[in-house]
């Protein structure tokens, strides 16, 4: 009898003891992977706040049977091809920014599937780069210009006039740069469809299928018109060589960098937004020059109200037909030299403020994720302190029982 009870005894002890070690060992196990995967996301996601990638699709216009414009032998696809790959190379001297381009040699892709390719990349904005020639649909001959979407659309959709409010400043940025080069600045070109198409609220849609595709798959896209192959003065003066596209592809770096507010890798410049930039917007109607819409347009206003000027009213009010009127010059108020140093003043401060938000937003979300990563050591300590006592608890139990048998 006595043998049995012990021989119980002796099952029960063997039985809670591989219990107790058993559980120990799984929440120690538990703790362990708990605490792994967990500061792994946390990290992840510090990582992921200080280093958000900007994807820029770059679009070649034309390309294998479609040659575009054309001078003799010279053919706008190549044109756009090598101002294509230049403009690569110089975005990427850039941190946080990724560029591909739709084609990378002489051979055609279809209008639509230049927008699907820059979709399935998650493209953050698509630029297609082309050249221009005289045509019925404006009445100038040289200089640069910009095609964006027209907005205004029926469905009143918040994101979608924020969209092409931002494309046309991007298209602002551009121009900007261009025009420094010595191009004259043409403006943004808003077109509407002359087939009648529409979007599904029933608007009028965009006339280029590049502009028309961003807004139905809500992708920011835009067309630069660098030159005009056929204006003499524009192809000897920024077409002509190599030299000279890579100078018109470096203008459209900064132009984008600019509008990004991107940080260049080597020296950590980051230049400064524009202010109060006035720009000229051709609506062309049906493809007739002559029932052209031509209208201003303030962008990056203190009070973003982006308020619109007939041409008529800016070629009365200002002497450049861009940043400072004609009134202000006369009026004795502000000498130009002033107005230059309170620019300079202005953009200073906001070089300066713009630094100090992006330090401090960076800065917020380190710190959030490790207090994160911090509160899942605890949590994962506790997991482990439990299963140390639970052991302890076992063995206390176990010397107690072998107290009692003596």
């Amino acid at each position: 009898m006595w043998f049995e009870r012990r021989n119980r005894h002796d099952r029960q002890s063997g039985s809670d003891r591989k219990f107790y070690i058993h559980t120990a060992m799984t929440l120690v196990l538990c703790s362990y992977c708990i605490l792994s995967v967990l500061c792994s996301a946390a990290v992840c996601k510090v990582r992921a706040a200080k280093t958000d990638t900007l994807h820029i699709v770059l679009d070649p216009g034309h390309g294998g049977s479609q040659s575009g414009a054309a001078r003799g032998s010279v053919e706008e696809k190549d044109l756009n091809l090598k101002i294509a790959e230049y403009l690569k190379e110089a975005l990427e001297q850039y941190e946080n920014v990724t560029v591909s381009l739709t084609r990378s040699g002489d051979y055609t892709v279809e209008l639509l599937e230049r927008t699907e390719i820059a979709l399935s990349e998650d493209a953050d904005v698509l630029i297609s780069l082309h050249n221009n020639a005289a045509g019925g649909v404006s009445p100038y001959y040289n200089g640069c210009t910009v095609l964006a979407a027209k907005g205004d659309y029926a469905s009143v959709d918040a994101d979608k006039e924020e969209m092409v409010l931002e494309e046309q400043k991007l298209a602002c940025n551009i121009l900007n740069e261009l025009s420094a080069l010595g191009l004259e600045d043409q403006g943004i070109l808003l077109r509407d469809s002359e087939s009648g198409d529409t979007y599904e609220d029933g608007t009028l849609a965009d006339y280029y299928a590049i502009i028309r595709n961003g807004v139905k798959y809500d992708l920011p896209s835009i067309l630069i018109e660098h030159a005009f192959l056929d204006d003499n003065e524009d192809y000897e003066d920024f077409l002509s060589s190599d030299e000279k596209l890579q100078a018109l592809a470096e203008a459209d770096a900064r132009g984008i960098a600019r509008y990004y507010q991107l940080q260049e890798k080597d020296i950590g410049e980051v230049l400064l937004p524009l202010t109060n930039f006035r720009e000229k917007i051709v609506h062309a109607i049906d493809g007739n020059a002559e029932h052209n819409e031509v209208s201003y347009k303030t962008y990056y206003t203190e009070e973003e109200d982006d308020s619109e000027n007939t041409a008529e009213e800016i070629e009365e009010n200002e002497s450049d037909g861009r940043m400072i009127s004609e009134e202000e010059m006369t009026s004795g108020t502000t000498t130009e030299e002033e107005t230059m140093n309170e620019v300079a003043e202005d953009g200073l401060e906001t070089e300066a403020v713009t630094e100090h938000v992006i330090e401090e937003e960076s800065e917020s979300l380190v710190d959030k994720g490790l207090r994160k990563v911090i509160l899942l050591i605890v949590l994962a300590m506790i997991w482990v302190v439990l299963a140390i006592i639970l052991i302890i608890f076992y063995v206390r139990r176990r010397r107690k029982n072998r107290t009692k048998r003596l």
